[in-house]
């Protein structure tokens, strides 16, 4: 669960439905989690990066930088790519989407696309 005003994402115990501890973030707002369970990315609009936490630790990793204002995460089916959806505030970093490889969690060269972008899904 994303905790926008404490700047923490809380991960939830599904067999019990208890809280886990707080992790810290920057201004989460969307998240994607990878097929196989391991890694939920989420995006923090108001640092420009996206934070990978590791379901088995629920510890956060180190921030990727990805576009301005990272507001939508897809994961492909296969769970090797994540693909970020920068909406930015008008200006030109904002119309970009940012390719993310799962195995490194290295992020890609952005892609340009429209204004403002705020949706992100992978078609098969």
């Amino acid at each position: 669960m994303a905790n926008l005003a404490s700047n923490t994402v809380t991960p939830i115990q599904t067999a019990t439905n208890k809280a886990g501890q707080p992790i810290p973030v920057r201004v989460p707002g969307a998240m994607a989690i990878t097929p196989d369970g391991k890694i939920v990315l989420v995006a923090n609009f108001g640092s420009h990066t996206v934070t990978p936490v590791h379901t088995a630790t629920s510890k956060a990793g180190r921030p990727i930088r990805v576009g301005l204002g990272p507001i939508a995460i897809a994961i492909t089916p296969d769970g090797t790519m994540a693909y970020v959806a920068n909406f930015g505030n008008g200006r030109v970093q904002g119309r970009t989407v940012t390719p993310i490889r799962i195995a490194t969690l290295r992020a890609g060269r952005a892609i340009r696309v429209g204004l403002d972008p705020i949706g992100m899904v992978v078609v098969p």
